[in-house]
């Protein structure tokens, strides 16, 4: 039973799409910010590498300083989150001390008011120099709703908490093999309560396809191109 201050109350969730340019942090945080004015809901939520593009393919291209792109990336995460009108889940590289992370925080008016590491990169990203988290999957409150974030890989490895409204998934989906993704997705959370949103670029070899799933079902989603995905969850 949710707690009285859920009662009646509604969630306005925006999920940005960017057309994103692999390894270009300045172009790929004007596309975000050309986004900010159709946002219209309560919080907002930008996907996993939407300022520098997947690591992987990028470090296939270039040869990649990993410091110096974090701290690039966190400039453009820090102005993202002051100029946003509304809180945002903001993706980007995360860097405590000679150690790189993969992280989502959560700005509001411009604060950093919590993060969520990503717990399990993939072996490629190990290659690269990210680390993993060891913090688990914290529960974030905002308004009265609970929420947690996973990033990208580690759906493999989470079951939400029951305390939880709704998950967050912070994801990129490349063109190969999108289909069978996206039905692998549905078969670890369709047993799953509660409604999952995800947030995937388009450019950058990715092809968007944010959504919100619930059961195995998508319940709403946007297509190839950039753009916001505005999605209610109602109190009960």
């Amino acid at each position: 039973m949710k707690k009285e201050s859920y009662v009646n109350r509604e969630l306005v969730i925006n999920v940005l799409q960017p057309r994103i340019a692999l390894g270009n942090v300045s172009e790929n945080k004007t596309a975000i910010a050309a986004l900010f004015d159709r946002l219209d809901g309560h919080i907002a939520v930008l996907p996993e590498y939407c300022l520098t593009g997947s690591l992987v393919w990028l470090a296939a291209e270039q040869t990649i300083n990993l410091l110096e792109l974090a701290d690039e990336a966190t400039n453009a995460a820090e102005e993202l989150g002051r100029e946003a009108p509304i809180p945002i889940l903001i993706h980007s590289l995360e860097r405590s001390g000679d150690k790189i992370y993969n992280t989502t925080g959560l700005w509001v008016k411009g604060r950093l008011k919590g993060t969520q590491r990503k717990q399990h990169p993939d072996k490629d990203e190990v290659a690269l120099g990210v680390f993993g988290g060891t913090e688990g999957y914290p529960i974030f409150d905002f308004e009265g709703f609970h929420f947690q974030i996973v990033i990208c890989t580690d759906l493999r490895y989470f079951t939400p908490s029951r305390e939880v409204d709704f998950v967050v998934w912070v994801s990129h989906y490349p063109e190969a093999g999108h289909a069978d993704r996206i039905a692998r997705i549905f078969r670890i959370q369709e047993g799953w309560e509660i409604p999952v949103v995800v947030a995937s670029p388009v450019g950058g070899g990715m092809i968007g396809h944010s959504m919100v799933m619930h059961r195995g079902k998508i319940l709403t989603e946007l297509q190839e191109e950039p753009g916001v995905l505005s999605w209610s969850l109602k109190g009960s």
